[in-house]
């Protein structure tokens, strides 16, 4: 914890996808925490990485694959995250001021061939919860494409995945939908990247 603290500059601040900003104090007080049900492992090497300096400031940014284990529950996912970390020379030792760490979508994923006739099954209204109604999901079709809305949110449109399976450009979910024994569709999972 000392490294962490000589490390990380008492200006550090950083957010993260749901906007939650934290400071050092915030930080540190994490990294103290036990494990608890989960655990996360990265991979060793992270990809695509670049760093730029500027005077007494440096600016790195990268992609790495993570997974977190939920030992509880026996069930894992995962997802690649790009991260940006500023670092500021004081007093010639460099010092973290800044992070943020961005969850990468499915922009580059290719849609699967799916058959115009199956996107009928899909249609319908979901519920998160049993009450409430922002937990209302709406699958519509407009003409060759379905689109998912969240109870009041702005229209997404889904791309077919393999069997059963849809993503969005917009993140790394997938949704995949749920068949009884008839064969109807009666729900929707949705799973992180590839968990």
């Amino acid at each position: 914890m000392a490294a962490w603290d000589k490390l990380v500059d008492d200006s550090y601040i950083s957010t993260d996808d749901d906007g939650v900003r934290k400071g050092k104090q915030e930080l540190l007080a994490e990294l103290r925490k036990p494990e608890g049900n989960i655990h996360t492992d990265t991979d060793e090497q992270a990809e695509d990485v670049r760093v730029v300096f500027t005077g007494d400031i440096a600016i790195g940014n990268q992609t790495k694959h993570w997974t977190d284990y939920d030992k509880k529950a026996g069930i894992s996912w995962g997802a690649t995250s790009r991260t940006t970390r500023v670092l500021t020379r004081k007093n010639g030792q460099w010092r973290l001021v800044a992070f943020q760490e961005t969850d990468t979508p499915n922009k580059h994923r290719k849609p699967s061939a799916i058959a115009s006739d199956l996107l009928d099954d899909y249609v319908g209204h979901y519920r998160l919860v049993d009450s409430g109604d922002k937990g209302d999901i709406s699958i519509t079709r407009l003409g060759d494409k379905l689109i998912d809305t969240w109870a009041n949110g702005e229209a997404i449109e889904l791309f077919p995945g393999k069997y059963d399976t849809f993503f969005s450009r917009e993140d790394g979910w997938v949704e995949r939908f749920l068949r009884d024994k008839s064969g109807k569709v009666n729900g929707i999972l949705y799973t992180h990247t590839d968990g």
